[in-house]
C-alpha cells in the first residue's frame, strides 16, 4: 500500500473522506460543544455504531453497511433518541394489526365469517378510539379530554424546545392544520391567515414551525411527486396529522370520512417509508392522485412505487367513475402497472368479486386477490374495502 499525498486546499481529490468527514459534522459534532476527549470519544463512538449498522447508505441502494437488525415488511417504525436526539428512531401510535393483537383478536391466515365479522367490528373501535395507548377503555368524552391533552403537551413541548418566541401563532398554526387535514396548503397562504389574526410571522418562521411539527412526528407535509424541484417548489403541499381519532377530537369542525380515511391510510404507509407523495396527472383535467409512496429499495429491483386513491363511499357511480379514472391517468402516466382504491363501508359486492380468491397477510392488511381483466384485487380491513387496478397499457 503506498501513500499518495494529494495537493493543499483540494478537497475534492480526496472526495470519499471529505464526504465522511462533512457527513460527521453536519449530522452529530456541530450539534456539541465538547469539554474533552473523553466526551468528543464517546459521542463519535455512538454515532459511528449508528452509521456502520442502522443508517441506511445510498452508495449501498439505500441499505445499511452492517445491520444489527433482519429485514422486515411488517411491524410498526420505532423512534429512540440517542445522543440528545441527534440519532433517533420514530414511534407511532398502534397499527390497526397491533390494536387487534392487543385484544387479542386473530387476523393472519384464512379468516371465516365469524372472525372477518369480529375484525369489522373491531375496525369500527379503532376509528374511534384511533392509536394512542391508554384511551380504549375511556368514554367518549375522556377520550377527547386525552386526546387534546396529548396534543397541548405536544405543542408544549415544541415551543419549548425550539423557544418559539410567538406560541400563540405556533398554535394557532397547529390547529388551522389539524382542521384541513388531508387539504392543500402553501406556506403565503399560512403566512396570510396568520397575519390576518393579528400574528405578525416571517415566512421563514412558518416553514421553520412545519418542520418542527414533523421533526416531533405531530403533523406531516406531502409534497408533489415530481422530478422537477422548480414544480416542487410552486405546488401546494398536503398535510396529514398523527392519529386519525386525535383530529377527531382536537378540530374545530366536523371533517368529512374522506379525509379521515386518508389519514389513517398515510398513517399505515408511513410506518412503511417516509418517501410518500401526492400526484396530479398532466392532462387537461389535472385529475389529482391521492397517495404516491416509495417502498425500501430491494437489492437488484427496482424500487415498488404504491398509487392510492381514497375515496368514503363509491355509491354513487359518478364518485366511483372519477375515482377510477383519476387512478387509471396516474398509473399510465407513472407507467405503473396496478393502483389501489380505498373506500369504505357502502361498497356492495360487485360482479367481479365472486372469482376465486385466497387471502394473505402484507403490510398489516388483510388482502383478497380476484383475478379479473381490469380490477385485480380487492382488499378487506376491517369495514374497509381495497379496489386494486391493472392498467391495460403497462
Amino acid at each position: 500500500m503506498r501513500c499518495i499525498r494529494i495537493p493543499p486546499k483540494a478537497p475534492q481529490a480526496n472526495a470519499f473522506c471529505e464526504s465522511f468527514i462533512g457527513t460527521c459534522k453536519h449530522q452529530c459534532l456541530n450539534h456539541f460543544v465538547c469539554f474533552g476527549l473523553g466526551q468528543l470519544a464517546h459521542i463519535n463512538r455512538i454515532w459511528l455504531d449508528y452509521y456502520h449498522t442502522q443508517r441506511p447508505h445510498q452508495g449501498t441502494g439505500n441499505n445499511v453497511i452492517s445491520a444489527d437488525f433482519g429485514r422486515t415488511s411488517a411491524g410498526p417504525i420505532k423512534r429512540q433518541e440517542q445522543l440528545g436526539g441527534i440519532v433517533a428512531w420514530e414511534i407511532f401510535p398502534r397499527s390497526f394489526r397491533e390494536f387487534l393483537d392487543g385484544k387479542g383478536i386473530e387476523s393472519d391466515g384464512p379468516l371465516s365469517t365469524n372472525q372477518r365479522l369480529t375484525i369489522q367490528k373491531a375496525f369500527e373501535d379503532y376509528w374511534q378510539v384511533g392509536g394512542f395507548p391508554g384511551v380504549n377503555r375511556l368514554d367518549q368524552r375522556q377520550r377527547i379530554e386525552a386526546d387534546q391533552a396529548n396534543w397541548n403537551t405536544i405543542l408544549a413541548s415544541i415551543i419549548g424546545h425550539h423557544n418559539i418566541s410567538h406560541p400563540r401563532a405556533v398554535i394557532d398554526l397547529a390547529h388551522w392544520l389539524v382542521d384541513n387535514t388531508g387539504s392543500f396548503y402553501s406556506i403565503s397562504h399560512l403566512t396570510d391567515y396568520l397575519k390576518s389574526l393579528g400574528h405578525r410571522v416571517r415566512k421563514s418562521s412558518v416553514v421553520d414551525w412545519l418542520v418542527a411539527f414533523e421533526d416531533a412526528g405531530l403533523l406531516f407535509s406531502v409534497n408533489i411527486f415530481s422530478r422537477s424541484l422548480t414544480r416542487i417548489s410552486v405546488n401546494p403541499r398536503k398535510v396529514y396529522c398523527i392519529d386519525h381519532a386525535m383530529v377527531t377530537s382536537v378540530s374545530s369542525g366536523i371533517l368529512n370520512s374522506d379525509s379521515l380515511l386518508e389519514n389513517l391510510v398515510f398513517n399505515a404507509l408511513r410506518r412503511v417509508t417516509p418517501e410518500i407523495f401526492y400526484f396530479t396527472t398532466k392532462t387537461k383535467t389535472g385529475r389529482e392522485g391521492d397517495l404516491v409512496a416509495l417502498l425500501p429499495s430491494v437489492p437488484g429491483q427496482e424500487r415498488t412505487i404504491l398509487l392510492i386513491q381514497v375515496c368514503a363511499s363509491l355509491a354513487d357511480p359518478r364518485v366511483k367513475q372519477s375515482e377510477v379514472r383519476s387512478i387509471s391517468e396516474a398509473m399510465v402516466e407513472l407507467a405503473v402497472a396496478e393502483g389501489t382504491i380505498v373506500t369504505w363501508r357502502t361498497m356492495k359486492p360487485s360482479p367481479w368479486a365472486s372469482a376465486p380468491s385466497r387471502w394473505c397477510r402484507s403490510g398489516g392488511f388483510c388482502w383478497r386477490w380476484n383475478r379479473e381483466p381490469k380490477i385485480v384485487a380487492r382488499l378487506i380491513l376491517g369495514s374497509c374495502r381495497f379496489l386494486k387496478l391493472r392498467s391495460p397499457s403497462v
